[in-house]
């Protein structure tokens, strides 16, 4: 006797009810996550070959061609398809690298050496893979670079690998504006900046004795970028930020000199008299803020407490002002 099989219907409304929707979403993917963790802890080798199977498959498909080379992605609705199968592609990869990790603390055969060396080669394997691939949109690189910093506590003893991921991390920290850059593009880029000085520091707490055996280099490489004056100052402090946490978490000799080169600069500047006298001077701290600027501007445009401000047309020099005060 044949069995007749009938649909099932979710009932959630997802075109009126937003948080229905959104719910969902996070509740699914939560689930997919799980699923895809437990079983690469259970069955890690299968669990590894087929992820490297999945990757290679979408890499080489058409969508996944664009999700690398389209500089300026689709994020939702219509053609949004590369950039949300691409984020999947990272996700999944984070989940399975979790599932490793808890593999480490279940499995208590004895032969656990032998398969933990077998297992953290093929996970090097898949990290070498995603450190070749060329991403250009931000979005998308911001991704894959927080992706790349999930393999730091199964690969921190493999400096090699590492040290390249610390370049990409740094390479996402210092992208280019273009120079034909929209105000859309520019808050992108800067999301993506200010992401990878957080995974920078992400990894300086993560593997701090692997980080200062070339820290000496580290800070030849940062100064030269501080030097260079094309970073922000919130920028430039999550470089500071990284080389303060590798040398003190680390094991390296003249903690109290490196922390100082750090720490002294800024304390000299906060104690200076000037400005300790202009902190406690309203003109001059609203000032420092740009509220002066911004109430002349306000005067010229004749914008007063009755004016709606997410109606007001934006001209050229309030788009500078926006950009500034984010730089």
């Amino acid at each position: 006797m044949m069995m007749k099989w009938f649909p099932t219907y979710l009932e959630i409304d997802f075109e009126n009810s937003p948080s229905e929707m959104n719910n969902f979403l996070t509740n699914f993917r939560k689930l997919n996550d799980d699923i895809v963790r437990i079983i690469v802890c259970k069955k890690p080798k299968d669990g590894l070959q087929w992820l490297a199977n999945k990757l290679s498959i979408f890499y080489n498909s058409p969508i996944g061609v664009e999700s690398l080379n389209n500089p300026k992605l689709t994020y939702k609705g219509k053609n949004s398809e590369p950039y949300i199968y691409g984020c999947c592609e990272y996700s999944i990869v984070e989940a399975c690298v979790r599932g490793i990790s808890r593999w480490q603390i279940w499995y208590d055969k004895d032969d656990f050496n032998q398969v933990k060396e077998y297992l953290v080669q093929q996970v090097d394997e898949l990290c070498k893979m995603l450190l070749t691939l060329t991403i250009k949109d931000p979005m998308m690189l911001r991704k894959h670079t927080q992706t790349l910093v999930q393999f730091t506590p199964l690969l921190k003893e493999v400096k090699g690998t590492m040290f390249e991921v610390l370049s990409k991390v740094i390479e996402s920290c210092t992208f280019e504006y273009p120079a034909d850059a929209s105000d859309e593009d520019r808050e992108l880029i800067r999301d993506l900046r200010t992401s990878g000085g957080t995974e920078l520091n992400r990894l300086a707490y993560l593997m701090p004795e692997s980080l200062k055996d070339i820290l000496d280099e580290l800070e030849q490489v940062i100064g030269n970028l501080l030097a260079s004056k094309k970073l922000s100052d919130h920028e430039a402090v999550a470089f500071k930020s990284f080389l303060l946490v590798v040398s003190q978490r680390s094991s390296i000799e003249n903690k109290d000199a490196r922390f100082a080169a750090i720490v002294d600069p800024e304390l000299i500047a906060w104690s200076d008299p000037a400005t300790e006298k202009g902190l406690l001077e309203l003109h001059w701290f609203m000032e420092r803020l740009g509220i002066v600027r911004i109430a002349e501007y306000f005067q010229s445009r004749g914008i007063t407490a009755a004016t709606n401000l997410l109606e007001a047309p934006m001209d050229d020099t309030e788009s500078s002002f926006n950009i500034q005060s984010k730089d």
